[in-house]
Formats: structure tokens, sequence, C-alpha cells
């Protein structure tokens, strides 16, 4: 099984959870550098209360595809990967979506809310410039915040790793959580920062 890693970087913006960017969705379909990624980002094309994002694709590039998701889908997929069986799950390296083998991020406690899903894949990404909340009108959708969190709830997958804050230099201000593979599902606050990097191993 490959293991490789991936380094999710956040902005170390101080707002909390939202950004004053947004995006139209005609700027937000076009690929974007990200260092060594190009990234495109397929917009949803309707409002919801919660979307869920999947990071899916190649080294070189890779697509971020926004789809809707209720409160009711994520109780159904959190009971279902409760009762996963990691010694058959473990087996599957790459998900076509947010299945057990991912690493699922969430910007509410307790797996709820928006969600974002990743699989290690030896790429590296800007938080800042992945939409998590949208506003629609007549099919065409504004992303007006961004997965820079202070807060929320993770749920390991196949990949051991560690969330990192964005304290700066001063190792002495810096938390890291490290988590297992096939870990449980955590809350987390790093308030007054915020979420920095996600290492998957």
């Amino acid at each position: 099984m490959n293991r490789g890693t991936v380094v999710l970087v956040l902005s170390s913006l101080a707002a909390c959870n939202s950004s004053p960017s947004s995006l139209d969705a005609s700027t937000v379909a076009e690929p974007a550098p990200t260092g060594p990624s190009a990234l495109t980002i397929i917009p949803p094309t309707t409002t919801s209360d919660f979307y869920q994002t999947v990071v899916s694709g190649q080294r070189g590039r890779l697509v971020v595809e926004v789809t809707p998701i209720t409160l009711a889908q994520e109780e159904i997929e959190n009971a279902a990967r409760t009762d996963r069986d990691p010694t058959i799950q473990s087996s599957i390296v790459q998900d076509a979506g947010c299945g057990n083998s991912s690493f699922w991020l969430y910007d509410q406690f307790n797996g709820t809310g928006n969600r974002i899903c990743f699989v290690a894949g030896g790429e590296s990404l800007d938080f800042a410039h992945i939409p998590r909340k949208w506003r629609c009108y007549n099919g065409q959708c504004q992303a007006y915040a961004f997965w820079n969190l202070n807060y929320g709830s993770y749920w390991p997958g196949v990949n051991a790793g560690e969330l990192t804050d964005d304290s700066g230099e001063d190792a002495s201000l810096s938390v890291t959580m490290p988590f297992p593979a096939w870990g449980p599902r955590m809350n987390f606050d790093m308030s007054p920062y915020q979420l920095r990097q996600l290492r998957l191993f």
C-alpha cells in the first residue's frame, strides 16, 4: 500500500472559520495554481445548509468537487463508518468519494457541518483556496468561507497523521495533534489560532 505524505496548509488569517473573500462560479471552475498542482474546483449549483467537498485526482492535477449534503445523510454515513471493519477497509488506498479510507474533516463538532475528505497522495494544498460555504442564486454559486478553521472535528481513515496550528515559529506555542490510522472521531479547538496543516502518512 502506498503511504505517501499529503500536507494540507491552511491560511494564517485571524478570522474565525470564515473569509471575506468570495469566488464566482466561473472563477472557481477554472484550474488555479497551488504549488506543484493545478486545482480545479467544481462548485455546487444549489444552496444547502451543508456541503461535502471531495478532493481527488492524480499528482499534478487535483479536482475539488462540492455537492450538497444533509445532516440526515451525515448521520447515516457516520453510523456506517462507526461500524466499519478496518481489516477490510485497510486495503483501500483511494476513495471515489468520502469513503471509509478517507480522512474526514468537519467544520463543526461531533462529525457535523460541512465536510471535506482526503486520501494521502503526496500533494500540498492551501486550505484558504478551497471553498467551504456557498451562496447560490439561479444556479450560480459564490464561495464566502474557506477551510481555514479554528475548530471542528476530524475522523481518520487508512492513514495516520497529525494536525498543527498556525501559532508561528515559537514551538512553545504550537499545538500538534497526532492521530492513528482508523482512529476515533475527535473534536478540536485551536482558538485563537487556526488549523494550519494536516499531514497524512
